[in-house]
Formats: structure tokens, sequence, C-alpha cells
């Protein structure tokens, strides 16, 4: 692109390295040269550009957590898709405690768990031999899942849900951790 006059712009380049990522064409070193191509065009990475390496190098846990704490000291907060991706590079390396330690550090910042966490999760304990602590997780998730899905059959079907319905159902977000679905719910409640 320099070549033809065109300056590429982040965005750009955070296309570039999403379809690298994608394609399963990014390699680690790759990934580097790319993330200093950026750096040395004057760009300034973003929150989409370290996800989007944070992605690609989810199975390399070193420089997953290098770059979670570079995205960190860049004054960029990690998102939820930040979070997973350090779920999962950890994961993949069945050291439950730091799993412990992500999820928690998630939870802190208002993240719950969704699909990703909660596969994530019971994939390594699966890999463990962990089976109860999978099929429990499996349980909490599926619970949610259903509880969602009840609310929204009586809408269909036209069941006006009680106070109680509304309440057990934020409740039931609330512990899975799921903030923004119980905020939705209580709104909806409102009208």
């Amino acid at each position: 692109m320099p070549m033809r006059g065109i300056v590429p712009d982040l965005i750009s380049f955070n296309t570039l390295v999403n379809a690298r990522v994608k394609s399963g064409g990014l390699t680690p070193n790759l990934a580097v040269e790319l993330l200093d191509m950026v750096r040395n065009s004057g760009l300034r990475p973003d929150a989409i550009t370290y996800n989007t390496l944070l992605s690609a190098y989810a199975g390399l846990l070193q420089k997953t957590e290098s770059l979670f704490a570079e995205l960190e000291l860049k004054g960029y907060f990690p998102d939820a898709v930040t979070y997973n991706s350090l779920l999962y590079a950890v994961a993949r390396e069945r050291n439950t405690e730091e799993v412990k330690e992500v999820y928690e550090a998630m939870q802190k910042m208002g993240f719950g768990k969704d699909e990703m966490t909660y596969n994530t999760i019971i994939h390594m304990y699966g890999k463990q031999g962990q089976l109860d602590l999978a099929l429990k997780l499996y349980k909490d998730m599926k619970g949610t899942v259903e509880a969602a899905a009840l609310m929204s059959e009586m809408l269909d079907v036209g069941i006006k849900p009680t106070l109680q319905t509304y309440s057990a159902l934020i409740c039931g977000y609330a512990k899975a951790g799921k903030r923004e679905e119980a905020q939705d719910t209580f709104s909806f409640m409102l009208r």
C-alpha cells in the first residue's frame, strides 16, 4: 500500500491481522512483525489490535500474558474478549488456580460468564478428568440459558411474567455474573 501512495491506518492493520488470524495464517512471528509495523508507522495499537493479537497467541501463555500486561500499561481496559483470550491461554496450560484468578478478575471488572468463558473452563476441567466440576459448570450454564428461553417462551405465548418471575430471572443472571442481562431484564420489567 505505501508503494502506491496509500498510507495504511490502524483499521487497515487491524483488518489485516484479523484476516490472518481467521485464515490460520498468522504465526506468532508474523503477529510480532505486524505489531512492530503498526508501531513503526507511528500508529498506536488500540484495544482491537491487542484483542486480535491475544486471540492469535491464545496457545502461547507467556506471550498472551505479556500482551495483556502491555494493553493495561498502554491505558486500555480489558474487555470480555480480552479476558476470555487470557483465560483460554491459561486453561490450555491446565492451571486451575490461575484460571480462577483470571475469572475472579473478570468478575471484578464486571464481566460475567459468557459462552466462551463457560466452554473454556468446562473444556479444561474435562481435559483434567475433573468431570464433576465440568458437569457443575455445564448445569450452571444450561440453567441460565434455560431461564432466558423460558421467559422468551412465556412472552411468545402471551403469558405475562409476574414480579416473582422477573426477580428469579434477575437473581439467576446476577448469580451467573451476567450483569448486563440482569439490568436488561430489570429494564424490561419496568416497561
